[in-house]
């Protein structure tokens, strides 16, 4: 059998090191559930204010807070955090589900546990994204083109 790639060495070669500004873009074609992973890394853990949440049109910008689990040191007390904000268009529509009695849209921060890429979306040649939380009390699902949407996520400042 032939070796397997070890993600986790290229996911701390490509992330890890010495803390700097990231840009990670979703492309297209084969390497799109792979990157849905590896942008799974960068995301988990980050928190965004419902207010932060904007669609205008078919754009939507989150800014956040990410944890750079990748910088994180066993010996520090310290998980270094940066300023970001995740860019996806076009979204064709957004869901919001809250569990109830879950305060929602007036929560201080939502913090993202899990995010999946499903192709088998609601509607012909579309599929969803969705983020949610560990606890299952909100997810988010945006309906995006299946063959022509960009998804970046940006640091805004280097992780400190």
């Amino acid at each position: 059998m032939r070796k397997q790639p070890d993600f986790h060495k290229l996911y701390m070669d490509s992330f890890g090191g010495r803390p700097r500004k990231i840009t990670y873009a979703v492309r297209k074609g084969n390497n799109r559930y792979h990157d849905v992973e590896f942008l799974y890394g960068l995301l988990h853990d980050a928190s965004f204010r419902p207010k932060d949440f904007r669609l205008k049109g078919t754009h939507l910008t989150i800014r956040m807070y990410r944890l750079a689990w990748a910088l994180y040191l066993e010996d520090s007390a310290v998980l270094p955090s940066a300023k970001a904000q995740l860019d996806v268009s076009p979204v064709l529509a957004v869901r919001w589900w809250y569990r109830k009695g879950f305060i929602g849209k007036r929560a201080k921060a939502l913090v993202i546990g899990g995010l999946w890429l499903d192709p088998r979306a609601s509607a012909k040649d579309t599929l969803s994204f969705t983020f949610f939380d560990y606890a299952r009390n909100w997810r988010c699902t945006l309906i995006l083109p299946e063959d022509e949407f960009v998804m970046k996520l940006t640091d805004l400042e280097v992780p400190h």
